[in-house]
């Protein structure tokens, strides 16, 4: 895929703290970190692969990758792993990466790639699964789903996540990833149906 201006490193990563920047902040005074570095940072580590959060703040703290964590993803200073934690649970996941994706999905019709993914003439091939990627039999939330049987009940988070493929590109284009919920029923096939809306 050939990338344009607007679909490099530097401008996606700008667009995202464009949107990072929206979300509301309802914290006190006595806050140490912007929300926007923090959800950069939580980027960050992915992108870098660090197994944990705690692991990836100690590898920032390295002058290198300090460095790197600055001029790559604009992070002013690096938050705690409980800061990251903390921060990053409170966030509102559609709100905070919905226009995100609408955003790259517009760079990329700008610059015709799309095109290049179509199966059919305005046809293209979605594939979907769903995974897991939260359990605890002991941490709860409100937006976590309970699982198992009786007397091994657990509670955990999934989610389905789609991608536009197409047969010979090696690449794949992710799409907003959609929370399974409570309300989407308790087998799995079945609320992974109602959570695509189908």
């Amino acid at each position: 895929m050939h990338s344009k201006k607007h679909l490099k490193f530097k401008a996606l990563i700008e667009s995202v703290k464009k949107e990072f920047n929206k979300i509301e902040d309802n914290r006190g005074k006595n806050k140490s970190n912007s929300i926007s570095d923090v959800m950069l940072s939580g980027i960050a580590c992915m992108y870098f692969q660090c197994p944990s959060l705690l692991d990836f703040q100690r590898r920032m703290e390295a002058n290198g990758h300090k460095n790197n964590l600055r001029s790559m993803f604009s992070v002013s200073d690096i938050p705690t792993d409980t800061g990251m934690r903390t921060i990053i649970d409170g966030v509102d996941t559609e709100a905070a990466f919905r226009g995100i994706f609408k955003e790259y999905y517009q760079r990329l019709q700008r610059g015709k790639h799309l095109e290049e993914y179509q199966t059919l003439p305005g046809k293209y091939l979605l594939n979907i699964d769903g995974t897991q990627y939260f359990q605890s039999s002991k941490i709860k939330c409100k937006k976590c789903l309970e699982r198992g049987k009786k007397g091994k009940e657990y509670n955990c988070h999934q989610v389905l996540q789609a991608a536009i493929v197409k047969a010979g590109l090696k690449q794949v284009i992710p799409v907003m990833p959609e929370e399974i919920c409570t309300q989407d029923g308790d087998n799995k096939e079945d609320c992974e149906m109602r959570a695509t809306h189908l």
